[in-house]
């Protein structure tokens, strides 16, 4: 049972987090441990009923969840604080900035622990997933995922957030550590390849602005993978050749288009609203608490993820075997 629930930062993510719990559960009593008592903003100051400027304070609520939505270099600092008094945590994504650090979640069996990867709840996503768990082989995987980092947050200014500062864990490869974690969901493990990152846009950055990658995978599939924040017409698309098809997916516009070399195709055109996967993972990660089972992101899982997003952010080109 879930009565109590505690935020750790209250950024865009964490008000979305906030917003969609007291959807699901209306009669949760909420608190934030914040690091200034500036005003929440609008209708989420409503959906909050305590405020902590202290991790004592805040430990004192006794909280049965934790989500823990700061900057991605204090996650496991905030998650080892709170591991020994909570049910379970909900970590944004990525789980760490640091290898070394993120490990030190591992041992802590007791605590249910899940890494955030909303896109593994998108129409489109879970569609290849589906398809992909039949015969189909598959010859190589294109990835691409692009955007303007200044849009991303209306009324923010882009150089004061996480994602462009090295200190507080930023850079593309660790932002858009959803399309990596989707090549192991998916379509399983690297076994070797090529991982590179560098800035070749304006944008005012410490950090790479575009990361990229070409691995094969041990089921033998090519995989080409390009990020970037930089790209003002935004692109999500995955593209899949099989021996007898094509299957080109596009996450912004949730389609999927399936050409098969007797030339028919078939699209598949999923209605669908961005809030619904953060919704459906609010749901499952509820669902794992409630009935203590293990998250298929859990901190093992994650960990090895966030390998392959720091050999691409910490190399300007390097090959793994």
């Amino acid at each position: 049972m879930v009565k109590k629930v505690l935020f750790v930062g209250m950024g865009s993510i964490g008000l979305r987090h906030l917003k969609n719990l007291k959807k699901i559960m209306k009669s949760s009593e909420t608190a934030a441990l914040r690091s200034s008592n500036r005003n929440i903003l609008g209708e989420y100051s409503e959906l909050i009923d305590h405020e902590f400027y202290s991790v004592e304070d805040a430990k004192k609520f006794n909280a049965d969840i934790v989500f823990i939505t700061n900057p991605t270099s204090l996650h496991v600092e905030t998650a080892l604080q709170f591991i020994d008094n909570v049910k379970g945590m909900f970590i944004e994504k990525p789980l760490s900035d640091s290898i070394e650090s993120a490990e030190k979640l591992v041992k802590n069996a007791d605590t249910i622990m899940h890494v955030a990867c909303p896109l593994r709840f998108h129409p489109v996503t879970k569609f290849l997933k589906n398809y992909f768990n039949s015969t189909n082989k598959i010859k190589s995987i294109h990835i691409h995922s692009g955007s303007y980092l200044p849009s991303w947050r209306p009324g923010q200014d882009y150089k004061k957030t996480y994602s462009a500062q090295k200190e507080l864990g930023g850079g593309v490869a660790l932002d858009l550590i959803h399309e990596i974690d989707l090549v192991r969901w998916i379509f399983g493990d690297v076994s070797e390849g090529y991982f590179g990152s560098t800035k070749i846009s304006d944008l005012e950055l410490d950090v790479e602005d575009t990361a990229y990658g070409i691995w094969k995978l041990k089921n033998g599939a090519l995989c080409e993978i390009h990020l970037d924040y930089y790209r003002k017409i935004p692109k999500r698309e995955i593209e899949i050749v099989t021996e007898n098809s094509v299957i080109h997916a596009d996450l912004l516009s949730s389609k999927v288009k399936i050409c098969e070399k007797t030339g028919e195709e078939k699209t598949h055109h999923f209605d669908f609203d961005r809030n619904d996967m953060y919704i459906e993972e609010m749901e499952y990660f509820l669902d794992i608490i409630v009935n203590g089972v293990k998250s298929f992101n859990d901190t093992p899982f994650a960990i090895e993820t966030l390998k392959y997003a720091l050999y691409m952010r910490n190399n300007a080109g390097v090959v793994i075997q």
